[in-house]
């Protein structure tokens, strides 16, 4: 194949080589000095063969690349073959020569390297473009997946998140089963109907607070909505910060209303009391917000404020499941929480007997003053209730007023 089509651009040197010696040694002696096999060398490009010379004439520089192969071999034992006379064996010898070497030489190896090398390069390019196009991505929907925790994470509780995320995978491996839709909480049966158990608990011990801005409506008909949602925001974001240092978790805000309950999701046995410390805490930031707004705000900013009314029950929590679902707190505990806000007084807070039991019994009898007149609550009749102090009334020295307090508090409640 290498030469076909006479192709004598490039030959091979074939070195043919006998065993037999080149003539009958004299004596014994001279054997080792004087015998020498046949070697002829031939030179083949493409058909034709050139005789070189009796000799081995190839190139030395080529001898690892020899290749040997038996021309003639008769295959007889030479021990039986009287003395004096040799059975040959021929051996060829093939060698590469220099105009083969050419032949095969080729600047294409720096264009073959190159081609690799760009190839390789334009390859590892690829492959970084890909990975940053895929982080960007994966950023992406990780900044997505964050904001959707934080959002979950303001309007449903840690523990009730998590069972919400639960549900929500249960009721969409029981979707792909049986080809079923889901909605945005859990899937519906053919009739229409939640398939899955509703998240919900009762929480038997709980104290809820409702404060809403006294005189909102007034002072927000006068402005404009940008100023409206700056108070707004910098009020809800002051009771937030309070709530958050209390453990009371914020169940809503309702226009100007602020509903927040202690209690729950964690059960916390001081609920009342912490749901008081709360409200005490929400009127004095209330008044530093308004007087520190009024000049950007206008006048009868610092005019406004907080109307707080509390009572400790159970209440049933859960999710309401349907469009928007949230978590939201049911039961008369939030109804008499609601009555007293709105039957109380401005920059007061109003409790409950109940609550005030619980403050009494644990030792904060101090902090209630009866209410002068019982008020009438719909569906309860009239109730007897209890202003509690604000964290900075003056009480003069030597006055007697926390202890009257407190006997006035102990005797209504019995």
């Amino acid at each position: 194949n290498l030469f076909h089509g006479g192709n004598s651009d490039a030959s091979v040197v074939v070195v043919l080589q006998n065993s037999c010696p080149a003539s009958p040694a004299p004596s014994a002696t001279d054997t080792q000095n004087e015998i020498s096999d046949h070697v002829a060398s031939f030179q083949i490009d493409g058909s034709r063969a050139t005789f070189l010379g009796e000799e081995d004439l190839h190139d030395p520089i080529y001898d690892s690349l020899e290749v040997t192969e038996t021309f003639i071999d008769l295959g007889i034992d030479q021990s039986k073959v009287p003395e004096g006379l040799c059975v040959p064996t021929l051996s060829l010898h093939v060698y590469p020569s220099e105009s083969l070497e050419r032949k095969f030489e080729t600047d294409n190896r720096a264009i073959y390297t190159s081609v690799v090398v760009v190839i390789f390069a334009f390859t590892v390019l690829v492959f970084l473009l890909y990975d940053f196009v895929v982080g960007r991505l994966q950023k992406k929907v990780m900044d997505r997946i964050n904001k959707q925790d934080m959002i979950v994470a303001n309007v449903f509780p840690s523990a009730i998140r998590d069972r919400l995320y639960q549900a929500k995978g249960n009721a969409l491996q029981q979707s792909q089963m049986v080809g079923a839709s889901t909605n945005s909480v859990g899937s519906k049966n053919e009739s229409g109907e939640m398939g899955a158990a509703p998240l919900a608990d009762l929480f038997p011990n709980t104290s809820v607070v409702y404060a809403d801005i006294a005189g909102f409506t007034a002072w927000s008909s006068a402005r404009e909505p940008q100023q409206v949602f700056i108070l707004l925001e910098n009020i809800y974001g002051a009771l937030d910060t309070i709530a958050n240092r209390f453990a009371i978790f914020k169940v809503e805000t309702v226009g100007d209303c602020y509903v927040a309950a202690a209690g729950l999701p964690e059960p916390m046995d001081n609920h009342a009391i912490v749901a008081c410390k709360f409200a005490r805490e929400a009127l004095n930031k209330m008044k530093e917000i308004t007087s520190q707004m009024e000049v950007s705000l206008g006048p009868d900013t610092a005019a406004l404020d907080l109307r707080i009314g509390i009572h400790s029950g159970q209440v049933t929590a859960g999710v309401l499941r349907g469009e928007r679902s949230r978590f939201q707190l049911f039961g008369d505990t939030m109804n008499i929480a609601s009555r007293m806000e709105s039957s109380g007084e401005r920059d007061r807070i109003q409790v409950t007997q109940a609550t005030a039991g619980l403050l009494t019994k644990a030792g904060y009898a101090r902090w209630l003053v009866p209410r002068n007149s019982r008020i009438y609550v719909k569906g309860k009749g009239e109730m007897q209730t209890y202003w509690v102090h604000n964290a900075k009334l003056h009480v003069p020295k030597g006055s007697d007023l926390k202890s009257e307090a407190s006997s006035a508090v102990a005797e209504t409640i019995e």
